[in-house]
């Protein structure tokens, strides 16, 4: 009797506990999408969501699907987070850091971060730059940045880190992105020229590792009106024109810094010797070659043929002007490599989706067709980081942020690759960095 009673005992006993198992998907009329035990690894409940961001228009993102989600994530976890947008964006970049810092040193009784969501964007350079401490000269970790995370990390906030900059521009100042959770990181430009630039002299993402930066020697890069501002005004400066101080210059001296040294008029004279030729297109029909300050009229075939002949002719423009300004630009360079069987490679920034008329037997490298729309992919993003669901199925970006994401697509046949901009210091080939600004 003893033993039917024990055994009655161990089967009674095994039917609550099957019971107690059940209760979770049983015991509540709402629907739970989650168990609790995965709302992020330590069980954290969240208290606030506080969206810090030095654009106007990120408020839409708030309202349109954050404000959402806040409520769907207090339905599920029964808790009562609340949520705020906050704008620190400022023409004055020292105002907009004494914003930030008001917020998280002045009010700490009213602005008690612990156990927050936090997500912080950066979309102004100069924002950013005063953030990092840019010109002064601190150390890594004593950056404001650093410190604001740190003092986030420290409350066991989760971040998400939201800017429009390539990670290479931060060099030695970007230790703040270990205390990120996830890296939003939404430069696309920097990325797209990168690419024409590889495209000068290899084929491959495995030359490139193999053998680094490599010279420029007799090619000719052309621009559209988009990219010419200050072009059209002769004289030695060459760093006049924006895309040529950010990007080109700094490549120019970091691949050709051997042949400067000594040399008179440097970087001009070494590209002059080495057959570099930058054109700059005008709305009035006129290219600029800033090298030789001297202007082309874009009927002048004879004299344009100087800058194709012998040369790899990369010719690149972007959707900023509007789609009439960019179709001047692929006509001009179009018709003329057709009447004269040349075989420029296109490389368009077509952030805008406009629908280009190429001949086909042009090479066309269209951002269009590669880069794609940042809400759409922005959007679960947020709700899993919300939600405390898996993140690290979004990391396809290499950075010093263990889940990096950058919103583009790649493809094994494609041809935008990501081919050494990212991880620490593994960009500072190309020499691009504000430090040297």
């Amino acid at each position: 009797m003893t033993k039917i009673k024990k055994l009655i005992t161990a089967v009674f006993t095994a039917i609550v506990l099957a019971l107690l198992c059940l209760l979770p998907v049983f015991g509540s009329g709402t629907s739970v999408t989650k168990a609790f035990a995965d709302v992020d690894e330590d069980n954290t409940i969240y208290e606030k969501l506080m969206y810090f961001s030095d654009d106007f228009n990120s408020i839409s993102r708030y309202n349109n699907y954050i404000s959402g989600y806040i409520t769907q994530y207090n339905q599920t976890y029964k808790a009562n987070m609340s949520g705020e947008f906050i704008c620190f964006a400022n023409d004055n970049a020292d105002e907009s850091k004494k914003l930030v810092l008001r917020y998280f040193n002045q009010y700490p009784e009213t602005f008690d971060l612990e156990n927050s969501l936090v997500i912080f964007e950066i979309n102004n350079e100069n924002t950013l730059k005063a953030l990092l401490n840019y010109p002064a000269n601190v150390s890594s970790y004593n950056t404001t940045l650093c410190n604001i995370f740190m003092s986030l990390h420290n409350k066991n906030c989760k971040i998400m880190f939201i800017t429009d900059f390539e990670e290479v521009w931060f060099k030695t100042r970007k230790s703040f992105l270990r205390l990120v959770d996830i890296h939003i990181n939404t430069c696309l430009f920097t990325n797209f020229l990168a690419n024409m630039l590889f495209r000068a002299n290899y084929t491959t993402k495995e030359e490139f590792l193999e053998n680094g930066c490599s010279d420029l020697d007799n090619c000719t890069f052309i621009f559209d009106q988009s990219l010419s501002y200050g072009a059209d005004q002769p004289g030695d400066d060459m760093s006049a024109i924006w895309i040529m101080k950010r990007y080109i210059i700094p490549y120019l001296n970091h691949i050709y810094k051997d042949d400067i040294i000594g040399v008179e008029n440097g970087l001009k004279t070494v590209l002059e010797n080495k057959g570099v030729e930058f054109l700059f297109y005008a709305e009035n029909g006129m290219f600029y070659d800033i090298v030789s300050n001297v202007g082309v009229n874009a009927d002048d075939e004879e004299t344009l043929r100087n800058y194709f002949d012998g040369q790899k002719v990369f010719a690149f423009g972007t959707s900023w002007y509007g789609e009439v300004a960019l179709g001047e630009f692929i006509t001009v360079i179009q018709n003329f490599a057709i009447s004269n069987e040349y075989s420029p490679q296109f490389f368009i920034y077509n952030e805008d989706g406009y629908d280009l008329n190429f001949d086909p037997q042009f090479i066309l490298r269209d951002g269009g067709g590669d880069l794609c729309e940042l809400e759409n992919l922005l959007q679960p993003i947020v709700y899993d980081f919300i939600m405390g669901n898996d993140l690290t199925v979004y990391h396809n970006w290499s950075g010093l942020c263990k889940i990096t994401y950058k919103p583009v697509t790649f493809s094994e046949d494609g041809w935008l690759l990501n081919f050494g901009l990212e991880g620490e210091g593994s960009g500072d080939g190309l020499g691009w960095s504000w430090e040297e600004d």
